[in-house]
């Protein structure tokens, strides 16, 4: 879920994006450790795109978004579900 959650807060990844990054890469948390060569060939993605990627984690912001979830008992759901 923390993958999956920090995947839908990286700024102009589109849900189509992360549709076809997940079905591609077969989850989110393989998504933030795919190589820069697989997202440049397979994605088109900018070397400043794969960057965002893969300094965004760890994130304050997804630990307070999961810390929330789990505090009110939420049951997010994803593109997948």
């Amino acid at each position: 879920m923390y993958y999956r959650l920090a995947l839908t807060m990286i700024p102009g990844l589109s849900a189509k994006m992360m549709r076809e990054l997940v079905d591609f890469l077969g989850d989110a948390e393989e998504v933030f450790k795919a190589s820069p060569l697989v997202l440049m060939e397979a994605f088109g993605f900018t070397e400043t795109q794969i960057q965002i990627i893969h300094s965004f984690l760890p994130n304050a912001t997804v630990e307070k978004e999961m810390a929330f979830l789990e505090k009110h008992q939420i049951c997010s759901l994803y593109i997948k579900d």
